[in-house]
């Protein structure tokens, strides 16, 4: 049995544990920004082989590195959910990240960046959604949660008119492979629908920077989708853009000073527990 002195001693140190926590900010969330754009030194063309590679590292406000493994993909014939999700390459320009998929619909692809698809529409080796539905998916070595994007939007051809618009989809979700290892997206389904969160970005007119809240969401894949609902609706532009830079939060951890106390009241237990009646 614990004396009475010594439960009180045990109350006191979980209490001033307690007002210490939830007076002060416990839980930081550092920054960090990914910047996607130009410094291209491997397969710098406008197109290349489908499902390459590209590893970006970024140091976070805290001091912490954060390592990012990037590929291309693009969902034909159906939507995120019943379309055929097949890899593509992945281009590195001033821009910022641009998708180029091999034989979309049509005859021209958009196999060498400028291809022709059924209907007109043109694109340059940009994330877009005429023909085929292009997406980047970003593999972290942690969790994350996305908080602004740069989309620098690129003229599109489509129906006898030229048009510039960004709109796209982001996708926050977490699987158990590695960050530097293939992650084949649609086998990673049931994982990433275990917490998939999505936001929709409108922008009118189309700006390239574009913040937005996650509502709290951490994941460790974040996909960047050209619009994913566009269906080439009256007034509905496609969406044709380079991924540029990405901000984000990395998972809050407590402080370190935060951290020093708890671990002061949790001794103060264990020397007030060890006080036991003879």
């Amino acid at each position: 049995m614990i004396r009475s002195n010594s439960r009180r001693a045990v109350l006191g140190a979980l209490a001033l544990t307690a007002a210490a926590l939830a007076a002060s900010p416990a839980f930081a969330a550092a920054i960090g920004s990914l910047d996607l754009s130009g410094g291209c030194a491997v397969n710098c063309g406008i197109d290349g082989p489908d499902g390459n590679v590209r590893n970006f590292t970024t140091t976070a406000s805290d001091g912490s590195i954060v390592n990012v493994r990037a590929t291309a993909w693009t969902i034909k014939g159906g939507t995120w959910n019943s379309g055929d999700h097949e890899q593509a390459f992945l281009g590195f320009y001033d821009g910022g990240l641009g998708v180029t998929s091999s034989g979309s619909v049509g005859s021209g692809g958009d196999g060498n960046g400028t291809g022709n698809w059924a209907g007109g529409a043109q694109g340059r080796h940009t994330t877009d959604n005429a023909g085929s539905k292009d997406y980047i998916v970003l593999q972290f070595d942690q969790l994350v949660s996305p908080s602004a994007v740069v989309l620098n939007a690129y003229d599109m051809y489509s129906g006898g008119n030229w048009t510039k618009d960004n709109d796209a989809t982001i996708l926050i979700g977490t699987v158990s492979t590695g960050w530097n290892q293939f992650l084949d997206v649609e086998a990673a389904f049931p994982d990433l629908s275990t917490d998939l969160h999505e936001i929709q970005i409108k922008t009118s007119p189309s700006s390239p920077y574009v913040g937005f809240d996650a509502g709290g969401h951490y994941g460790n894949v974040v996909i960047i989708a050209a619009d994913l609902y566009y269906a080439g609706a009256y007034r509905d532009y496609p969406d044709s853009f380079k991924l540029a830079q990405m901000n984000f939060y990395t998972s809050d951890v407590p402080e370190p000073a935060m951290l020093g106390l708890f671990g002061l009241g949790l001794i103060g237990i264990g020397a007030a527990r060890r006080r036991k009646v003879n």
